[in-house]
């Protein structure tokens, strides 16, 4: 039985990258595009945090 994942992007390159790689694995990456508003921050980590919360809450 393969692991299914929810891949949260706009970009189909992102999105093939991810297939890619995780196809070796057993996972199964099922895309989701919903509109998330990007933080101005000098970190990436709490870009990407913020990010999360904001997918997760819709």
């Amino acid at each position: 039985m393969s692991k299914r994942i929810t891949f949260v992007t706009g970009n189909p390159r992102k999105l093939e990258e991810a297939k890619s790689v995780l196809k070796d694995y057993g996972i199964v990456v099922e895309p989701l595009q919903i509109d998330i508003d990007e933080i101005q921050h000098h970190d990436p980590l709490k870009i990407t945090e913020a990010k999360i919360k904001s997918a997760y809450e819709k």
